[in-house]
């Protein structure tokens, strides 16, 4: 878990490097958002998918109503991890930055339920394919930051193998 957080957490920070910061104008408060929701986007992981925590009626799939049961745990143990005095480093964000960060966290965790990866690939490709696409809209800042969270979430199999291998 820590190790695939890292690589989600470096990959997404190289497509930051590589263009994706500049395309969709991310701040410090977005990039904090989103290495957090890297390094927290599996914190407790049972080793099982979605599918089968559903099928066997899994506490965690009947608590989150068999919807993105996993990420909407990783979510919910990220915040209560936060609560935290010994861990919550968001206690002097202003109100509007932790709205702000909790919502970035939480739309980039949800985001990497495979379940929903053919829809959101489908819209990546529409919206590529479409003239007059801001990447700096908020609405469409977020989307892009959410295809790009899921991609770095899946991208070790697409490394060069040395690299793949080691992570």
């Amino acid at each position: 878990n820590k190790t695939h957080a890292a690589d989600l957490c470096q990959s997404f920070y190289t497509m930051c490097r590589a263009g994706l910061a500049e395309k969709c104008n991310l701040d410090k408060w977005d990039m904090l958002a989103y290495i957090t929701a890297g390094a927290c986007h599996d914190v407790e992981h049972p080793g099982f998918n979605n599918v089968y925590l559903t099928e066997v009626g899994d506490q965690l799939a009947i608590r989150y109503n068999d919807q993105s049961v996993l990420e909407s745990h990783h979510v919910a143990k990220s915040f209560e991890v936060l609560k935290d005095s010994e861990y919550n480093f968001t206690m002097t964000f202003q109100k509007s930055e932790y709205k702000r960060f909790r919502k970035t966290m939480v739309s980039a965790i949800l985001a990497t339920d495979m379940a929903n990866h053919f829809t959101k690939l489908g819209a990546l490709k529409s919206a590529l394919s479409s003239e007059g696409f801001d990447a700096t809209e908020e609405k469409n800042k977020m989307q892009c930051c959410e295809w790009m969270f899921h991609l770095a979430d899946i991208s070790n199999p697409a490394k060069p193998f040395a690299v793949c291998r080691q992570w």
